[in-house]
């Protein structure tokens, strides 16, 4: 049972990227006070280098929850199936 916890922790960990992604390219464009839209790439200098283009791939790469989102509905109900069926075979032994 564990190792099927694991597994289910790292595909949900997994599919979760693409929204990791846009909060770690929101954040560093808000401590940086730079502006961050999904229009096109702003200009945004930190530590002497530009990275506006950068913060907007990592902000386009939200897109890809539309991918991942039926993945993680799938993975969360058979977890919860899985420890469901876990627990009554607990409780019935």
């Amino acid at each position: 049972m564990r190792a099927f916890r694991a597994v289910m922790a790292i595909l949900l960990f997994i599919c979760l990227l693409p929204l990791m992604s846009m909060a770690v390219a929101e954040f560093v464009a808000q401590v940086n006070g730079c502006k961050l839209d999904l229009t096109g790439a702003h200009p945004c200098i930190v530590g002497g280098r530009d990275i506006g283009h950068d913060l907007l791939t990592l902000g386009m790469m939200g897109y890809f929850l539309f991918a991942t989102m039926p993945a993680v509905a799938g993975i969360v109900v058979l977890w919860v199936l899985v420890e469901l069926i876990a627990f009554v075979r607990r409780r019935a032994a």
